[in-house]
């Protein structure tokens, strides 16, 4: 036939319904009770229909809120924030994690008219080039609710000499009590910045990263560029072991998971 494709062509059956012109030539016999081949137009139109029709199915799947779940091999894990693990692994973890006894620092923050402050013990580098650190905030702490609306934090780094600082940063509530009129401080473009021993880093927030929906977690991670450091405080003594968090464990947070 004059317009039939070099190669087969599998067609939907509405292609079929749409109506295709039979070759009705006497003279062609061999042709005889064979499908015959749509015109090239009809076949492009119905193809761009099937086409926009599975498109605008799948867009109105997605819009309901419903995806299609990947085959997985093994059971099914639970929704982020149910218990997943048993206990015993979960206290094998913890003794894990107290091996790692990570850095206690004081972060600070302002947001307008409100200023806050708070024990850390999630911090880290989290680049080499460009420099980038890393500071999770508690959802339960007074000190997230103002960083969300802050565009820089002051890391304290703490030693050995600065625990009365981190008990009263890690033991009473900027939610009830103003933790800065108990301790001197400086203001630097707005956020305050503590005297420590250890040093500081200031940084302006380039994304918080929540954890809540996608991990279940109750910390955000506030991920910083670094725009100033100092060395210790004004009197130069920045030496010493940094204060860890197995030197925190006896604070008693001044609300429930939080500072």
């Amino acid at each position: 036939m004059a317009n039939a494709p070099p190669f087969p062509v599998k067609m939907p059956a509405s292609c079929i319904q749409l109506g295709v012109r039979r070759n009705s030539s006497a003279s062609n016999d061999r042709n005889a009770g064979r499908r015959p081949w749509p015109s090239p137009a009809l076949a492009l139109i119905t193809l761009e229909c099937h086409l926009e029709t599975s498109y605008r199915r799948k867009t109105a799947y997605v819009a309901a809120g419903r995806r299609r779940r990947p085959m997985a091999a093994g059971p099914r894990a639970g929704p982020p924030g149910k218990e997943n693990v048993d206990q015993a692994s979960k206290d094998a973890y913890e003794r894990a994690m107290e091996r790692v006894d990570p850095a206690a620092v004081i972060v600070t923050c302002a947001s307008g008219e409100d200023k806050a402050g708070c024990l850390v013990t999630f911090s880290a580098p989290c680049s080499l080039e460009p420099p980038r650190y890393a500071v999770w905030l508690s959802h339960r702490n007074h000190t997230y609710r103002v960083a969300l609306g802050a565009g820089e934090l002051i890391v304290h780094l703490l030693t050995p000499a600065d625990l009365p600082l981190a008990e009263l940063f890690g033991g009473v509530s900027g939610a009830r009590e103003d933790k800065f009129a108990r301790v001197p401080w400086s203001d630097r473009g707005g956020t305050p910045l503590l005297r420590v021993s250890g040093g500081w880093l200031a940084g302006r927030i380039l994304s918080r990263v929540p954890g809540r929906e996608e991990t279940g977690g109750d910390h955000t991670c506030f991920v910083l560029e670094p725009t100033a450091a100092a060395d210790g405080d004004a009197s130069g003594a920045g030496s010493g072991a940094p204060l860890r968090a197995s030197d925190v464990r006896h604070i008693q947070p001044g609300q429930p998971g939080g500072e």
